[in-house]
């Protein structure tokens, strides 16, 4: 799901409680349908239409799986030669 401004979650929410379909709230917008029930279900849910925090950057491998990935790797390259 894009950025979608916090009025137009609103409005999106607001349509819904007065009793107007999903499916003809995401018509009038221009946007999914699926769209419109990630945002009614996330405010049932939560009772908010905030996005849910993600970190911004991946976390860093450690010194032990980065030593495991480079064994996997040599091994995947030993089998390969083997086979060829």
């Amino acid at each position: 799901m894009t950025d979608i401004p916090d009025v137009i979650r609103h409005l999106i929410v607001d349509k819904v409680k007065k009793g107007e379909s999903q499916r003809k709230v995401a018509l009038q917008l221009n946007m999914g349908v699926s769209t419109v029930n990630q945002i009614v279900e996330r405010y049932l849910l939560t009772g908010s239409i905030d996005n849910r925090h993600r970190s911004v950057r991946p976390q860093k491998t450690t010194e032990e799986k980065e030593g495991t990935y480079v064994n996997f790797q040599r091994r995947s390259l030993l089998v390969l030669q083997d086979n060829y």
